[in-house]
């Protein structure tokens, strides 16, 4: 058994900063499991370390692996849990993400995804074992009240597939707010930019190819405001007996979502959205992801299946860029 770890996107970012007379001021950090890289144009880099201690503050509210965080005390719980706000808006948009995608995205899959183990390279569970687990997932039984939640016995939340597009989105308003004008946010893949770059132009996201190597792209994405979020099965995966199973749970099945699709990559405003929807899409398939897509307003979509051949959403030609 092996698992490959690798970053959905690699950002490629244009820069012609030597007449703009502002200066570019980027650090790196590591939260919630992922590399996290905030670029800005600023006077100082304060506005940076007041966004890593934000990244930091939301990480012990929202993540799986904190003892004491918000999504760990409910999953810990069989009652009533008080919450922060931070967490009852991302529930909030969770299960509006459920109902926009038709059960395509919920984040009660934790129960499946904990017994894959994909992370730790498996074993491959047995049926009886997904279909137990099968029946733990249910995003209706989760309640929402006054701060507090209910999801009663046996059903976990994992914020895996929304909490980086949650934070970047809570991160750009944070820099803005600190009189940012212009930044590149990119957690691990889920890339916000705003502002454009400083001379004028858009800044350039490189869209990789899921069947080529870490550096291999199929193309770019060019924007000056906005997110761009890819999901791919090549992300996080293991092999048992020359097959690969990836960490792209459907709650439909149980299983590895086997679509027919390779990547998926979601342009949008809201970093949240794109970040469900890409798992969304992921799962549905092309036909029915793309649909979902075109009924959407400013969601833009690339799509790879397992052939190699791209489908693009109707407005994407306005961004993209194939090699």
């Amino acid at each position: 058994m092996k698992k490959l770890l690798v970053f959905l996107l690699i950002v490629a970012m244009l820069f012609s900063l030597t007449g703009c007379g502002m200066r570019n001021y980027s650090e790196t950090g590591f939260f919630l499991d992922t590399v996290i890289t905030i670029t800005v144009y600023d006077d100082d880099n304060s506005s940076i370390e007041a966004a890593f201690n934000e990244i930091e503050r939301l990480e012990k509210l929202l993540s799986n692996t904190i003892s004491d965080s918000d999504v760990c005390r409910v999953n810990n719980s069989s009652g009533w849990v008080e919450i922060s706000p931070e967490m009852q808006e991302i529930v909030e948009k969770s299960l509006n993400y459920y109902r926009l995608t038709g059960g395509a995205f919920d984040i009660t899959i934790n129960p499946l995804t904990a017994l894959w183990n994909v992370n730790g390279g498996g074993p491959v569970p047995s049926d009886s074992e997904i279909q137990n687990r099968l029946r733990m997932v249910d995003f209706t039984k989760v309640q929402l009240h006054d701060g507090s939640i209910y999801a009663g016995n046996n059903t976990e939340i994992t914020l895996g597939g929304v909490a980086k597009g949650y934070i970047a989105d809570k991160i750009c308003e944070l820099l803005k707010e600190n009189g940012v004008e212009h930044g590149i946010i990119n957690l691990g893949g889920n890339v916000v930019v705003f502002g454009g770059d400083p001379d004028g132009g858009d800044y350039t996201v490189g869209i990789r190819d899921p069947f080529g190597s870490e550096t291999d792209l199929i193309g770019t994405v060019s924007i000056s405001n906005g997110t761009v979020v890819t999901s791919g099965a090549y992300e996080r995966f293991f092999v048992e007996n020359d097959r690969i199973y990836h960490h792209i749970i459907d709650p439909a099945t149980g299983y590895p979502s086997d679509s027919g699709i390779s990547g998926v990559t979601i342009v949008a405003q809201d970093s949240a959205l794109a970040d469900a929807l890409s798992t969304a899409v992921y799962i549905m398939g092309v036909q029915e992801g793309l649909e979902l897509i075109e009924a959407l307003n400013d969601v833009e979509c690339i799509i790879i299946d397992d052939y190699g051949d791209i489908t693009l959403s109707s407005g994407m030609d306005d961004y993209f860029v194939g090699f």
